[in-house]
């Protein structure tokens, strides 16, 4: 057995609430460690630690269960700071929909058990001001940006993406999305918020998760994730019609590999989990591609998919050279009464990059050019 099936292993015993099985004497420690926090699960994966009867090292048990105390913390901490916001909102008539981990912790079984690096909020585009009003008074630091989102944080833990679309301009399946707030249903105990149908937010979930994982890719907590959005009985009822859409939007292929992999790890009744993928080992290499990737994936990942996309090292250059004109815009003003400037701007985003992201330049670089180790890619 490997480090990552031993991490299978501990998953699958906390979503079924038994005890793991114990550690096999080939694994280690560090290493183990290491990837539960590479794919945020420290915390899910702590509470079945604690339960073993050969525990690991001092230090490391002591870290594990600090990152597990911690995510419990941060989690309270958000739900108390998004009551704040969100009455702000209240009171200053905006519609709003919280998404994502929002909602998705709220399938685990206890609190803290879902790691999370911020909360993303739906409000009215026309409101955008407004929004940055409410969050600088709240002690917030953050500006109004080009694309479909602005991000907020506040010091010691905060961080809130306050999103005008669910998905940005150069997205290809964003008009799937535009008509979002006429299907969103209104909420009961309050007065201007409202939350997406299970089909809608289950649509949104694949389309997101899809974006990652043919960008930087992604890890193991999505197809937790996916484990509890499975098994939704609302989802299930509506899974012809998700299964539709699916289609229409070509990722119904990809939701298929999705959900398949998700129940070879956590669904599929097996003896020897050291056999996980005996009976289907065309999905052993999709497996070690998200494991090789972790949360928020990795610029190496990044670079070889959009290499696969480009055909050529040559061709990813030039499609690193270009950018969306909403983004191109609002970094240069001067091109919304100059257009015929863009040219230029282009080349000097290139030119000045080195200078202004010296680290991601780097990054990227090595990553192109050679075979060392992965380097992390944040998720900003």
């Amino acid at each position: 057995m490997t480090e990552t099936i031993y991490i299978i292993e501990l998953i699958r015993a906390s979503l079924e609430q038994r005890k793991a099985e114990e550690k096999p004497e080939n694994i280690l420690w560090e290493k183990l460690y290491e990837l539960v926090g590479v794919h945020m699960v420290s915390s899910i994966t702590f509470y079945q630690i604690d339960k073993l009867e050969k525990k690991p090292p001092q230090q490391i048990y002591r870290l594990w269960k600090e990152k597990a105390e911690k995510a419990l913390v941060k989690e309270i901490s958000f739900d108390a700071e998004r009551r704040i916001i969100l009455e702000k909102f209240e009171q200053a008539g905006i519609k709003y929909i919280p998404l994502k981990g929002i909602i998705l912790k709220d399938y685990y079984a206890a609190p803290g058990l879902r790691q999370f690096s911020d909360n993303d909020i739906l409000f009215e585009k026309s409101r955008r001001e407004d929004v940055f009003q409410i969050m600088t008074q709240l002690g917030y630091t953050g500006d109004i940006e080009a694309g479909n989102h602005d991000v907020y944080k506040k010091d010691p833990i905060y961080n809130f993406e306050m999103h005008t679309a669910l998905l940005p301009s150069e997205n290809r399946l964003r008009a799937e999305f535009e008509n979002i707030w006429e299907k969103a249903k209104k909420d009961k105990e309050n007065n201007y918020g409202y939350h997406m149908s299970k089909t809608d937010f289950y649509l949104f979930h694949m389309v997101h998760l899809n974006k990652h994982f043919e960008g930087c890719g992604t890890g193991l907590r999505y197809f937790v994730d996916e484990y509890y959005l499975m098994k939704d009985p609302e989802i299930t009822e509506k899974q012809e019609e998700i299964d539709r859409r699916l289609e229409e939007m070509e990722l119904l292929e990809f939701k298929q590999k999705i959900r398949k992999l998700t129940q070879i790890m956590f669904c599929r009744k097996i003896e020897d989990i050291s056999h996980l993928f005996d009976e289907n080992p065309e999905m052993r290499p999709v497996f070690d591609y998200v494991m090789s990737c972790g949360a928020y994936g990795t610029i190496d990942v990044f670079i070889n998919n959009r290499m696969k996309k480009s055909g050529n090292k040559f061709r990813y250059f030039l499609s690193r050279l270009n950018c969306e004109e909403e983004y191109l815009r609002h970094d240069y003003p001067v091109l919304r009464k100059h257009p015929r400037l863009r040219p230029v701007f282009l080349v000097y985003r290139l030119i000045s990059a080195p200078f202004k992201k010296p680290d991601r330049v780097k990054a990227e670089f090595k990553a192109l050019f050679s075979k060392n180790k992965p380097e992390k890619q944040n998720k900003k």
